[in-house]
């Protein structure tokens, strides 16, 4: 149900990206861009309207008769509705030493609070992988990439936004087949690899763009001395500076853009060719581009929903709320930070540098969850909250459930 919203969630940012790519020929399209996000935001609003309360909450709030009704409206009529309801009460009851759990009670409760740091770091790992530098950026590390035209590097960075919607009806049919574990851990694999391709493929994009002859690092005379590259001349400039190109040579200058450089260019020798609002030419343009589409191949599945799944599911109907709560904010917080620094970090290590540095978070959030995450398939919400006690070292009491290696872990023992 979780990667159900995860489709629709996906779909509707496929659905942008091309309601984008169609305005990127209109004068200031990018306001009819944001007005058009009104409308979808006023059908949510009524759409709220009629959404039913959710039963356990109407069980923890003693609204037995309300909570039955709503069962009766999300269930279907052969299921055993009653018996749900009175596995609800009898959870909640056990759990009813508090009205509203507090932080501190959460994090003196041993196993809440395991379930806790677990839930926080696969949010945090979720963004510190690098999604939304991904999605939200696609279009500026497309022109990076060499594809300068505004919106041809919209409609390419469109083709990101199609394969995570696709490929979230892959996490959808394997969730329950293969475990959260396995599908996370295949996620996160193929998404540090994919960082790593995408880190090389700037490397070698770099070390065969057409260098400079005027360009000047400590004091250039002019604003267009100041880029190294072809593609830094005409990408980073944002479209003041052009480059001169002799193709015999593989290099050439980057100088200011006016009506007659192209001319001016072409007067300069047969071989030069002037390069403004085109790309410089680059054989391994393309590879960046696939390495965005690798990246997000591989992190729709599991990464993108899972989090979110994995903490509906860990908490004792008490801390539940409150938690994924918390969790929540974990992951726009760090959300914030990974967006807001990005670009920052491109420039201070580079295209190839900055996809290293996320390889290396993603690859120490697999390894991570390697040794924490349990697994949460065929348990019920009323079950879950056993995943992270010490019982589970029984063999008894461990039978049924996959993966209990927490409970035994040093790092959480030191209480």
């Amino acid at each position: 149900m979780t990667l159900i919203n995860q489709a629709f969630l996906t779909g509707g940012q496929f659905a942008a990206s091309i309601i984008c790519g169609i305005f990127s020929y209109a004068d200031e399209g990018w306001r009819y861009m944001f007005g058009l996000s009104a409308i979808p935001a006023v059908i949510q609003f009524f759409g709220f309207v009629a959404m039913p309360e959710s039963p356990r909450y109407l069980v923890h709030k003693g609204k037995y008769s309300e909570a039955l009704d709503v069962l009766k409206r999300i269930r279907n009529p052969h299921d055993a509705i009653s018996e749900e309801l009175e596995e609800m009460r009898v959870s909640a009851n056990r759990n009813s030493t508090s009205n509203e759990a507090t932080f501190r009670q959460i994090w003196r409760h041993k196993q809440v609070r395991k379930a806790l740091i677990v839930g926080s770091a696969l949010q945090l790992f979720q963004q510190l992988s690098g999604i939304n530098t991904v999605m939200y950026y696609s279009t500026s590390i497309v022109q990076m990439a060499g594809f300068a035209d505004t919106s041809k590097s919209i409609w390419l960075a469109s083709t990101t936004a199609a394969v995570n919607f696709g490929c979230t009806f892959i996490g959808m049919n394997y969730v329950d087949k293969s475990g959260r574990r396995p599908l996370l851990f295949a996620s996160l694999a193929g998404v540090t690899l994919s960082l790593a391709f995408l880190s090389g493929s700037f490397a070698l994009m770099s070390a065969n763009d057409p260098t400079s002859a005027n360009y000047d690092a400590t004091a250039p005379l002019l604003p267009c001395d100041e880029f190294s590259t072809c593609s830094t001349c005409i990408v980073r400039s944002e479209g003041s500076c052009g480059f001169c190109l002799d193709n015999l040579k593989g290099s050439g200058s980057c100088f200011a853009a006016s009506g007659n450089s192209s001319s001016t260019c072409q007067s300069s020798g047969e071989d030069s060719k002037w390069y403004h609002a085109a790309s410089c030419p680059n054989w391994v343009s393309y590879l960046p581009v696939l390495g965005i589409c690798l990246y997000v191949f591989s992190f729709a599945p599991g990464m993108g929903p899972l989090p979110w799944t994995i903490n509906a599911e860990i908490y004792p109907m008490w801390a539940r709320s409150k938690c994924t709560g918390i969790t929540t904010a974990v992951n726009w917080m760090s959300n914030l930070f990974v967006s807001m620094t990005f670009l920052t970090i491109v420039s201070a290590m580079g295209e190839s540098g900055a996809f290293l540095f996320y390889t290396i978070l993603a690859a120490a959030g697999l390894a991570f969850f390697f040794v924490f995450l349990p697994e949460t398939r065929g348990i019920s919400l009323e079950e879950t909250e056993t995943l992270f006690s010490a019982e589970l070292r029984t063999p008894d009491r461990a039978k049924g459930i996959p993966y209990a290696r927490i409970a035994g872990s040093s790092v959480f023992e030191n209480d």
